[in-house]
């Protein structure tokens, strides 16, 4: 039996994880807004150090959700959004926030963790597809800071 390799970075992970649940439970009308900020606030989910980074990563995708849009927008040009599966268009919003809003993590690791959690919430062609926007969209971006 093949011995499994701890994940990498699994407290910022789960955080990631939880957000990116919740936001797509959002993007599919199941939860309010005001269910999500309860979830968010729930300190029993999280390792104490990674509180509240979840919570400044969450409130990054939130308070920030029309300009991330925007910017996939612009990045998937031949595209629309509504096009997008919602488990991969919130992969794509936390990546783009936690990046852009944040700041506090290179941008290779969080083009990487979002690989990761798709390859566990979506389809196996997901990974490429998000590789290719994050890692697009984000320089676009940068560069015309």
């Amino acid at each position: 039996m093949k011995e499994r390799k701890p994940e990498k970075n699994v407290p910022r992970r789960k955080a990631r994880e939880l957000i990116i649940t919740t936001l797509y439970s959002l993007n599919i009308g199941h939860k309010s807004n005001n269910i999500l900020k309860e979830i968010m606030n729930n300190k029993a989910m999280f390792i104490k150090s990674d509180f509240k980074y979840a919570q400044e990563l969450f409130n990054a995708v939130i308070n920030n959700l029309d300009a991330i849009n925007n910017i996939l927008i612009k990045t998937i040009e031949k595209w629309e959004l509504k096009r997008l599966s919602e488990i991969d268009k919130a992969i794509l919003q936390v990546g783009l926030a936690e990046s852009i809003f944040l700041g506090k993590v290179p941008d290779n690791v969080i083009i990487d963790e979002a690989i990761e959690i798709s390859k566990k919430y979506s389809s196996s062609k997901s990974q490429a597809f998000i590789n290719g926007v994050l890692d697009s969209a984000i320089k676009n971006f940068k560069k015309k800071k």
